[in-house]
């Protein structure tokens, strides 16, 4: 308990986002059941590298890696709520008819039913973390 009340502290003081990429997620690890954990998920194409770090019954967290000049192809997700955090790279984030640019530091909110894609965007690839929440 003591760990999910700091993590809603943080939420509720806005500092969320100033915080190292690595702490935000070992806060969110340790406020939650973990019942599955693996290195990497082997569904994903080349260019794209997933390394699953926490899987629960509601909450998926992931580290995805995508090459420069490559995107994920666009998707829709009815019960999920999506959340990126770049890490490093640029993204351009497609959301409905909407775009924008995504650099270190973003987050960027993806609510159910919108269909969005991803390009890794720039000379460097695009690492960021996944949150799927259903």
């Amino acid at each position: 308990m003591k760990s999910k009340s700091k993590i809603e502290t943080t939420r509720r003081h806005g500092k969320m986002y100033g915080q190292k990429h690595e702490t935000i997620l070992e806060e969110l690890a340790a406020a939650m059941t973990v019942e599955s954990m693996s290195e990497t998920t082997n569904n994903t194409p080349d260019y794209c590298r997933e390394e699953l770090i926490l899987l629960n019954k509601s909450t998926r967290v992931s580290r995805i890696t995508l090459l420069p000049g490559r995107h994920l192809p666009l998707r829709k997700l009815d019960d999920e709520v999506v959340q990126w955090i770049v890490a490093t790279g640029t993204g351009l984030v497609r959301i409905a008819h909407c775009q924008r640019t995504a650099t270190a530091g973003d987050h960027v909110l993806i609510p159910p039913m919108a269909s969005h894609s991803l390009e890794a965007v720039g000379d460097n690839p695009l690492v960021m973390t996944e949150v799927r929440q259903w």
